[in-house]
């Protein structure tokens, strides 16, 4: 007997359906944080088994007391908007302004962050706490990704844990 025979049949079920249906994804929501999911193998008869779910699947866990999911939504009531004057781009404007104006009976973007360098960044993460930061700017993917602030200022990466403000800020 292995691990996938002590998982309920309705569970398996759903799994086995899922991988044939080319599921890619699978969360695991659970109070049981050592069954080891990842190595479980499905089968529906011993001669022809499938891979193992880490192997199939990318997988997650979710570890909880009462069997509830995280939220699965960030719901979008406050934010930092970022767009560097010096981006080049044609509607960013109108972006930011849809963003200010047409969302706003249940949107509080507060005020955009400004101005939009590396130090007004930092400051501007470290006001009141926002649910969503919206960057409108140009970004490069490279060794590190990084985003375009105004020139001649950049944020990579490696950049934005080092912000005293991101922890606090979001």
């Amino acid at each position: 007997m292995d691990f996938w025979d002590k998982v309920p049949v309705e569970v398996r079920d759903l799994i086995w359906n899922a991988l044939e249906k080319s599921a890619r994804t699978m969360s695991v929501i659970s109070e049981e944080p050592y069954i080891p999911w990842e190595l479980m193998v499905p089968y529906k008869t011993l001669p022809n088994p499938r891979k193992p779910l880490g192997v199939e699947l990318q997988l997650g866990r979710w570890i909880t007391g009462n069997y509830k999911s995280a939220t699965q939504h960030i719901p979008m009531k406050s934010a930092y908007i970022i767009s560097p004057k010096t981006s080049g781009l044609a509607s960013a404007a109108l972006e930011v302004a849809f963003l200010t104006q047409q969302l706003k009976p249940q949107f509080d973007p507060g005020a955009p962050v400004s101005p939009t360098i590396f130090d007004g960044v930092d400051e501007g993460l470290a006001g009141p706490p926002r649910n969503v930061v919206h960057f409108v700017c140009h970004g490069k993917s490279a060794a590190l990704q990084t985003l375009d602030l105004d020139a001649p200022d950049t944020l990579d990466c490696s950049q934005v844990r080092t912000l005293k403000g991101f922890s606090g800020g979001v």
